[in-house]
């Protein structure tokens, strides 16, 4: 029961990481532009399966780190009656952000 508890766990850090990185590939796109012509529709396609891919390709790479780190060094250094959340939630943001600008470093 406690195994399926930490996996239930680790599947919503994973939910949050993975909106959080959409919404920073929503910032670095730009905003969606009205399709009229056909060319526009195809690019709306494009612009839907760009934004898809590179925060699915972003939120994989952060929940991997997130669980490593908090595997092998969060639970060591956090005392068992202090609630973890809140540094939790802020180690998700920040690996987001860093593994994002790095992503958008590499793909120009």
């Amino acid at each position: 029961m406690k195994i399926v508890k930490l996996i239930l766990g680790y599947i919503l850090w994973a939910i949050l990481i993975c909106l959080s990185s959409l919404g920073l590939v929503r910032l670095w796109i730009g905003p969606k532009k009205i399709a009229v012509t056909f060319l526009e529709q195809l690019m709306d396609w494009g612009y839907g399966l760009t934004l898809m891919i590179d925060s699915a390709l972003i939120a994989s790479i952060t929940t991997v780190l997130f669980i490593f780190l908090d595997v092998f060094i969060l639970r060591k250094k956090l005392k068992p009656n202090h609630k973890p959340i809140g540094i939790k939630l802020i180690l998700a943001l920040v690996l987001t952000a860093v593994v994002g600008v790095i992503f958008l470093l590499i793909n120009p």
